[in-house]
């Protein structure tokens, strides 16, 4: 019985070796395409974080007062008339009367944030657009070197803003053709319009000169002439007499 059992146990193990050998293959297999997505993935976030040229500063805030709002508007919207039905003495024309204020504070308030801080720009990024793809008297493609790929690209801008629900709203616009400076406009937050859609920027954390004058037309100078305006309004004039 022992010399039997010997005999299984070493037959086992030689029919257990193939799937042991394929288990740790899959399992290589798995670690290379985890590797390799890893890889790709770290690739495009740097990709990305190269093309990001500029973060609003106040972009993080002004979200989360964005969500906050909204999230106030929808409890008053729904929870207001419960409220005013099942818990209150009131005639019905004190319940609409009241309800009716507090619904209309709550939506009002959101709006009237929705409408200021939409044309905030939170992210703008380069895109490289291929304009041409040079092709032979055949009409084949001719393989072209990195330089010829650099001539045929352009590089365009896309703005992300948020929307009245505080969803992201990319634009992408031609800083070339599609700007327009000094815009007169009733939003609190607009320096320049593209597409017909105002944005707001930062001036002085656009580090780039010449895409800062396609945005906006001001120079350094302009910038540094600005800042002593403001300068000189905030300036007490009891301070002259210390």
């Amino acid at each position: 019985m022992s010399i039997s059992f010997q005999v299984v146990s070493r037959s086992n193990l030689i029919r257990l070796r193939p799937t042991t050998v394929s288990l740790l293959n899959s399992h290589a297999n798995r670690c290379n395409k985890t590797s390799s997505c890893s890889t790709i993935r770290s690739f495009s976030q740097e990709s990305q974080d190269e093309n990001l040229i500029y973060t609003g500063p106040f972009a993080a805030l002004s979200l989360r007062l964005k969500r906050l709002s909204i999230t106030s508007a929808a409890i008053s919207i729904f929870g207001v008339p419960v409220l005013m039905t099942f818990g209150s003495n009131l005639p019905i024309s004190g319940q609409i009367a009241v309800g009716g204020t507090a619904i209309l504070a709550a939506t009002g308030s959101t709006a009237a944030l929705s409408f200021c801080f939409s044309p905030y720009i939170h992210k703008l990024e380069w895109i490289p657009v291929r304009q041409c793809t040079p092709k032979d008297a055949e009409g084949k493609v001719i393989e072209t070197t990195d330089a010829d790929e650099t001539k045929c690209q352009k590089m365009l801008l896309k703005a992300t803003t948020r929307n009245f629900f505080a969803m992201p709203v990319e634009t992408v616009f031609d800083p070339d053709t599609d700007c327009l400076h000094n815009p007169k406009s009733y939003r609190p937050f607009c320096n320049f319009i593209a597409k017909d859609k105002p944005f707001f920027i930062h001036p002085q954390i656009v580090l780039d000169d010449e895409l800062r004058i396609k945005l906006l037309g001001k120079e350094k100078g302009d910038l540094n002439q600005d800042v002593e305006k403001d300068d000189g309004k905030k300036k007490d004039p009891d301070d002259e007499f210390l």
